[in-house]
């Protein structure tokens, strides 16, 4: 593709956070991009290594959902388009571009890793997903032509406000599912009609108002369906209508991914379990699930399926449908024997596991009753820690590690709460093996709970507190027991505990809190 000298039409864009693939590993973003930029200790392990480009600075991979904006616009016959990493922009801006189009999936850091990981490993900082938005938005080549400045993404409710769009100089936001009303938009922008500073979309009612995409996503991402459905009050996907895609449509993006050289498949879901289901209490269709992936794995380039989500009470009402998905899976990585130095996937001593995020979220019945019931159907949020420790013990026996989040501070949580959180988090030791995230609760404002009081460090009790620590006791229990030898884990984190406290957290506030924290997990005690 010759690189135009007076610009293209249109230019699709993100920030340097978005725009990587962190060495195919798609669970590095929620740390990578969540920690202060200034946390020099953990950005020396959290590199954004840019994604790889073409000669003319278009990018070989894109996030999913710029690939469908991409996709949607060409549908149209808007077809004088390029997507573009940030540091390419300079070729691809001039005279002749009339829109700047860019991603977000958070702006300003304000969702649950940002916020928490930004206060634990940062100096009160913005975090990088923050920084690099920013510096994208105040870059000088967006400002030298007469382009409209225009920003969409999950992240897009961040900047709405009127003073957000003026700090940043965008002219318009546009919020919710683009595939119908970004070509709207668009077109009349290029026509110099009005269109308000901030749109709030139609979502596509019929899967064929929705493209497929026409270039090889980020991750090798492939949208198996959209939407939850369970209806947890802090939790965006809810408001989304339920949909699964159709098994045509995913053979056709995983071939998309595999001839743009992608090898690893990322499904995108909210739940990979409840693929084809239609019970109303969220019972699996089991045969749907397996027909699904195994027309994923029949295709030989595939080397490696990772799931988005899965719900833990899914597993425990279909409990025979992971061990037959994972055998599945291993189809695809028995083609792994050469890649095993290969970063991304979860490789322990040569031996492949399988992951997917999942949310416990509470210990507490009471605070599951309350604000996530839809999440533990078809059993009762009395039954929920018997579920989380079986549903583990399964994944775990099929050779599944999950990163799995826990939640802190919700709206009138109880010291009890908050030690029925503990009390779950201890029977995890020495029985079931995950990452544990502890996160901050955090009002997103496409949410139920927009309007609550978030979290933070100030405002936790001692109990909270103690519970972050027993979470990261947990974790480093699980990481030495599993990826190295115990002696040596321990010297390690003798050692580590050690330097971060005494050049970085004890210059922190709440450096009494970090010492104990740092203390327990190290075993400098």
């Amino acid at each position: 593709m010759a690189i135009p000298n007076n610009g293209a039409t249109i230019v699709l864009t993100g920030a340097e956070t978005e725009m990587s693939d962190y060495n195919k590993n798609p669970v590095e973003p929620f740390f990578s991009g969540a920690i202060s930029r200034r946390a020099l200790f953990f950005t020396l392990f959290t590199r954004i290594p840019p994604i790889p480009c073409l000669k003319d600075g278009t990018v070989k991979y894109a996030p999913y959902g710029l690939r469908k904006i991409e996709a949607a616009l060409r549908n149209k016959a808007i077809t004088d388009i390029v997507t573009v990493h940030p540091k390419y922009l300079k070729r691809h801006i001039g005279p002749n571009t009339k829109i700047v189009a860019i991603t977000s999936m958070n702006p300003l850091g304000m969702t649950y890793c940002d916020r928490t990981f930004t206060a634990l490993a940062g100096f009160g900082d913005e975090s990088r997903n923050a920084y690099y938005f920013r510096k994208l938005l105040h870059s000088k080549v967006l400002r030298k032509n007469n382009h409209k400045i225009v920003v969409g993404g999950a992240g897009a409710w961040q900047i709405q406000g009127p003073k957000m769009r003026n700090y940043f100089g965008i002219d318009h936001v546009i919020i919710g599912e683009g595939e119908l009303t970004v070509p709207e938009v668009f077109g009349k922008l290029l026509r110099n009609e009005a269109v308000p500073p901030v749109i709030r979309t139609k979502s596509p009612q019929t899967d064929e108002e929705i493209p497929l995409i026409q270039n090889a996503a980020i991750f090798g991402t492939v949208e198996v369906s959209r939407g939850c459905g369970r209806g947890c009050k802090f939790c965006t996907p809810n408001r989304r209508r339920r949909r699964d895609f159709s098994i045509e449509r995913v053979i056709k993006e995983t071939q998309i991914n595999i001839e743009g050289g992608q090898d690893v498949i990322f499904t995108a879901t909210e739940d990979a379990l409840l693929y084809g289901c239609r019970h109303p209490k969220f019972i699996p269709n089991e045969e749907a699930v397996l027909e699904l992936y195994q027309a994923i794995a029949d295709n030989e380039a595939v080397r490696y399926i990772m799931p988005a989500h899965i719900s833990l009470a899914a597993i425990n009402a279909a409990p025979n449908l992971i061990p037959r998905l994972t055998e599945i899976y291993r189809q695809c990585s028995d083609r792994l024997s050469h890649h095993f130095s290969r970063r991304g996937l979860i490789n322990i001593e040569n031996q492949i596991f399988f992951g997917a995020e999942t949310g416990i979220e509470s210990g507490s019945p009471r605070l599951i009753k309350k604000y996530m019931p839809g999440k533990v159907l078809p059993f009762t949020p009395e039954e929920w820690p018997e579920v989380v420790m079986q549903a583990l013990g399964i994944l775990n026996d099929s050779d599944w590690r999950p990163l799995a989040s826990m939640m802190v501070g919700m709206p009138g949580e109880t010291d009890e709460d908050t030690i029925k959180s503990i009390e779950l988090v201890d029977r995890f030791k020495n029985t079931v093996n995950m990452l544990l995230i502890p996160v901050f609760f955090t009002p997103l404002g496409d949410t139920t709970l927009w309007n609550k009081r978030a979290a933070n460090l100030g405002r936790c009790t001692e109990l909270q507190k103690e519970f972050f620590v027993r979470v990261w006791e947990y974790n480093i229990h699980a990481f030495s027991k599993e990826w190295g030898s115990q002696l040596h884990t321990r010297l390690a984190l003798a050692i580590g505990g050690s330097f971060l406290y005494n050049f970085y957290y004890r210059w922190k506030k709440h450096r009494s809190f970090y010492h104990g924290l740092l203390t327990r997990i190290a075993k400098l005690r």
